[in-house]
């Protein structure tokens, strides 16, 4: 990624690439802060600080909709929190598969991820080896079993350091675990069913490692556990991880922040996620339109945001009006839209509004066929009920934003599926729906009764 706005075509693809903001430097040049424009009374960061400073062990979940920029976030807490701290990052996609997800496999990951980062920053083993010599022997035991050989690719590398350490010895158990965790199937003989089985356990193993990395941090600092992208869960996934077991991710004994669905917390068993991760905390949705239909704080913001990657000779400022009103504020949407322009084999420099119109509409086209309830057992049936009552709820939905009057989420499965496919935004701060604009169009397209579109042509 280069560190100055974009002047080429293949800088713009460079820049706009979807991808958090990693290093300090693409911090210092991209980031923009969209506190303001997100919410009036909340900032992410500041809060989560402000949590994590407290004395006992603090578990936060923190919610919003994908791509509003969660993990740059993150990035940005990790430096401001400074060396009194040592996060360990475990990003959901490099450890679990996209579906049928168990909390025990989180567990799992976060074990894995840990014993990587201890075996990485050259830990010692404690003087109270006695009691942890029951980890060893507990991923000795359950990782006794056949592997796949995409599995046995995938381990090849991870045991590497096994023979050189303590930790690099129990590196070599759990990579044989990462690799089915990631790839192996779910019957009731793999490895991973077995860990599930033995929840307790897993418990009592992953918070034994924590006790063991904190004693190889010393006193100066303080394990923090940052558990990203689980926020992309498939919606019967996370339903059955956050409101069935929350329980089990309460139970880790470290600082320690998940990321959650949006979509999880509009559901009938919100206050038993509360009583275990009490106080939520949400990143907003950059507002670009008012609930009044007037611009709102976020299309500054978002505008900033794209001239800090584009030059402004090199995108016309009709196509940055316009991606900034069909996306909704949705950042990911944004960044999307702009890397499909520049691929396309019609673009030039300047980047023109219909070259952004074209790479918009083939968006609209993909959102809307992400509108569909799960399907509750694909191995068995790939039978959806009918997607009406979906399309009714974004029309009624729709009607009452075009008059200017709130409509907030149910603790329904119609507004889980709409929040979950991001045909409607919650903007979290007012706590009101909005249809994704690219999906208020295609309806209009497809002759739905929808009003006229506050997010103009």
């Amino acid at each position: 990624m280069s560190l100055k706005p974009a002047t080429t075509l293949a800088g713009i693809r460079e820049n706009c690439f979807p991808k958090p903001l990693k290093s300090d430097e693409q911090i210092e040049a991209f980031y923009v802060d969209a506190s303001a424009a997100r919410s009036k009374h909340h900032v992410l960061v500041k809060e989560l600080e402000t949590r994590l400073g407290d004395r006992d062990v603090v578990r936060i979940l923190v919610y919003g909709h994908r791509g509003c920029g969660k993990s740059t976030e993150f990035n940005r807490l990790c430096t401001q929190l400074g060396n009194k701290w040592f996060p360990v990052r475990m990003a959901a996609g490099d450890y679990l598969p996209d579906s049928g997800v168990e909390a025990e496999d989180i567990l799992l990951a976060i074990a894995v991820a840990l014993v990587k980062g201890a075996d990485e920053a050259g830990f010692q083993p404690s003087e109270f080896k006695k009691p942890f010599e029951k980890v060893e022997n507990y991923f000795a035991e359950i990782s006794e079993t056949k592997t796949t050989e995409k599995e046995a690719n995938a381990t090849a590398g991870a045991g590497v350091n096994s023979e050189k350490s303590f930790w690099g010895k129990l590196f070599g158990l759990t990579g044989k675990l990462e690799a089915e965790l990631k790839y192996g199937r779910r019957s009731d003989s793999t490895t991973v069913r077995k860990i599930r089985q033995t929840a307790g356990e897993l418990i009592a193993a992953v918070n034994a490692i924590i006790q063991e990395f904190q004693s190889g941090l010393g006193e100066d600092q303080t394990l923090l556990i940052i558990a990203e992208d689980l926020d992309k869960l498939p919606l019967l996934d996370a339903d059955r991880i956050f409101a069935k077991n929350s329980q089990l991710l309460a139970a880790v004994n470290a600082h320690i922040i998940y990321t959650i669905p949006i979509f999880t917390l509009q559901c009938p068993e919100r206050n038993r996620i509360n009583s275990h991760f009490p106080n939520p905390k949400s990143l907003p949705m950059a507002k670009v339109i008012t609930l009044d239909g007037q611009k709102g704080p976020g299309y500054d913001v978002l505008e900033q945001i794209i001239y800090r990657r584009i030059a402004k000779e090199a995108i016309a400022p009709d196509a940055v009006d316009l991606v900034i009103r069909r996306t909704g504020g949705v950042f990911r949407d944004v960044f999307d839209a702009l890397l499909s322009a520049a691929t396309s084999s019609s673009a030039e420099i300047p980047l023109s509004k219909d070259t952004v119109a074209r790479a918009l509409r083939e968006m609209e086209d993909a959102h809307a066929k992400s509108i569909a309830y799960p399907v509750e057992d694909p191995e068995k049936s790939f039978t959806r009920p009918s997607s009406d009552p979906l399309f009714k709820r974004i029309e009624e939905i729709a009607k009452h934003q075009a008059a200017g009057e709130s409509v907030s989420a149910k603790a329904d499965l119609e507004d889980q599926v709409l929040l979950a496919s991001g045909a409607v935004v919650e903007y979290n701060d007012e706590a009101w729906l909005g249809v994704h604009p690219l999906i208020w169009s295609w309806m209009k397209r497809q002759r739905y009764e929808m009003p006229d579109d506050p997010f103009g042509p």
